[in-house]
């Protein structure tokens, strides 16, 4: 039984757009060093870490937010919504650059340092534009919003004034 994302994990609202888990290439060294040390018996411990690392964590990304599901007999799910996230960054070591991963770190506002990460993933520069292009559109939305509720309260203030002159007047 893996973790994987599906509409169960999610906010009704939402709608699933990427699920993804750390890349197995990102473990072959671990896994070189399990099988080289498991005459002794710490490979296995190194491999079966290994195991449950690979099929017990995975990410999504919803038109919401962003998660991270992690566990092997219970579940930690960790939900980061799109309007608070601040910043994005992904990053590729050469290795990693080889076989097609990298990790994308997520900031988010009053956290210090990075609130969520999505290690080893593979195509993170591509993952973390999506991110940002969610982003963008729903602070696009609230600025929207923000926006109708300035031009509301003008308007109420105008005509709040014309009443008052209106009472003044009788």
């Amino acid at each position: 039984m893996s973790t994987h994302f599906t509409e169960a994990d999610i906010d009704e609202s939402e709608s699933l757009l990427w699920t993804g888990k750390q890349s197995y290439a990102s473990m072959v060294s671990s896994i070189m060093l399990g099988l080289i040390l498991a005459p002794v018996g710490l490979g296995l411990l190194i491999l079966l870490n290994v195991y449950i690392t690979l099929e017990y964590t995975s990410y999504a990304v919803t038109d919401k937010a962003l998660y991270k599901k992690k566990g092997m007999l219970s579940d930690k799910i960790s939900r980061v919504p799109l309007n608070k996230i601040q910043n994005t960054e992904y990053s590729r070591s050469w290795a990693e650059k080889q076989f097609g991963y990298g990790s994308v770190e997520i900031s988010t506002a009053g956290s210090d340092g990075s609130q969520l990460r999505f290690r080893a993933i593979e195509d993170p520069k591509e993952i973390q534009e999506k991110i940002n292009s969610l982003t963008k559109d729903v602070n696009s939305k609230k600025t929207t919003s923000t926006e109708k509720t300035e031009i509301d309260t003008e308007k109420i203030a105008t005509e709040l004034r014309e009443t008052r002159e209106n009472i003044e007047d009788i």
